[in-house]
């Protein structure tokens, strides 16, 4: 996967070695921003250093409709998808591409005005010319649905692959397969179900099957590392032979499982939190965040915090170089100044999101050593 399984509600950043991006939401329109790893500097996508960068002229500029971005190779790609116009009609989405600086900005393809993208990107390991990923669709009958679709990022051919059950979504890829995963509702009995679809054959098979709401996990390359939430484990399934081993055992979790959620897997860490309802002097949850090493099985509780929505939050990490980590190490206030439909100027007041870097030797080891990213927005 390029990026998470879940699109851009759970992670909207992207990037390479050098950099990350994001989509800066703004009530003029949507900006692409870049976080340079050398200069520590988050900026614009713009040459344009005297822009306003609320209108097309500048090439960070996205409008109201983009949904996310993601790297692949040379390239920078924008899901867009589509919106309402004011006489009533309807704006097709579209994928577009452009350098990584943001210029030479073409469409790759355009979706049907009620088509989303809003799950996560596969590539394709043999050639890079295609991704693939779950589009939702409507049919005739007005029913949703979502389709496993290729698209080539050639020519901008969608190819519809698989119909997708309901609760069914892609979570990663090996050689010529696609991983699918199916959660069911746990108070209905459900289940955890992996799947793998073939490119070759276009047929289906059953990997394994758990209870719902017993297991939490992530695929990497052919293996699913996953939570035994029961068990108190951390095991990983190779997807390709269906064997199994145990990475870790006597894991801080929950004994509720809705109390303990996975992050996911960086440096080669699988990354959960384990929360914890503490009623004095007020309700609250209180997370504690673990580091499982998946080659010797290390625990190392993650300890470093922020300030987040004035309230004391885990280190979130939002992009991985080779020996860093960029993280949102806290916020500050924020004033907007925006125009509204009558022409009238008025202020906005919100927060804005701190930037840093930290190693990571400094982050397993809980040391607070931050580079901070200067906001030059």
């Amino acid at each position: 996967m390029i990026n998470h399984p879940d699109g851009p509600s759970i992670s909207d950043s992207t990037g390479n070695e050098t950099g990350c991006y994001q989509v800066f939401y703004q009530a003029a329109g949507n900006n692409i921003t870049y976080i340079d790893r050398a200069t520590r500097q988050r900026v614009y996508l713009s040459s344009q250093l005297s822009s306003s960068h609320q209108d097309e002229s500048d090439p960070s500029f996205l409008g109201r409709s983009s949904v996310y971005l993601f790297v692949l190779d040379s390239h920078l790609y924008c899901v867009q998808n589509g919106y309402p116009n004011t006489d009533g009609s309807a704006a097709p989405g579209k994928l577009l591409e452009m350098d990584l600086n943001g210029a030479n900005r073409r469409v790759v393809t355009q979706l049907n005005a009620t088509d989303t993208m809003n799950k996560g990107i596969i590539a394709d390991d043999s050639d890079s010319g295609f991704i693939y990923t779950a589009v939702q669709r409507l049919k005739p009958t007005g029913q949703g649905y979502y389709d496993l679709c290729r698209i080539s990022l050639r020519d901008g051919t969608q190819t519809s692959l698989l119909e997708l059950q309901p609760s069914q979504l892609p979570v990663g890829a090996h050689g010529a397969e696609i991983y699918l995963q199916t959660v069911t509702d746990v108070l209905s009995g459900g289940v955890y179900r992996l799947e793998a679809y073939s490119l070759s054959t276009g047929q289906t098979r059953l990997i394994r099957e758990w209870p719902s709401g017993l297991i939490q996990g992530f695929t990497k390359d052919q293996n699913f590392f996953y939570l035994d939430m029961s068990a108190q484990k951390l095991l990983c399934l190779d997807l390709s032979t269906g064997g199994e081993r145990e990475v870790a055992s006597g894991l801080d979790l929950s004994s509720d499982p809705t109390l303990s959620s996975v992050d996911g897997i960086y440096d080669n860490h699988f990354i959960y939190m384990s929360l914890v309802r503490e009623t004095q002097p007020q309700l609250r949850l209180y997370e504690t965040v673990y580091g499982v090493d998946l080659t010797d099985g290390t625990v190392t509780e993650i300890a470093l915090r922020r300030r987040f929505m004035g309230a004391d939050r885990p280190l979130k990490i939002i992009w991985e170089f080779p020996g860093e980590f960029l993280v949102i190490s806290g916020e500050e206030p924020h004033t907007d100044q925006v125009v509204g439909p009558d022409g009238v100027p008025y202020t906005v007041e919100n927060s804005i999101l701190l930037y840093s870097l930290i190693s990571k030797t400094d982050f397993w080891n809980n040391q607070p050593n931050y580079s901070e990213i200067e906001n030059r927005l």
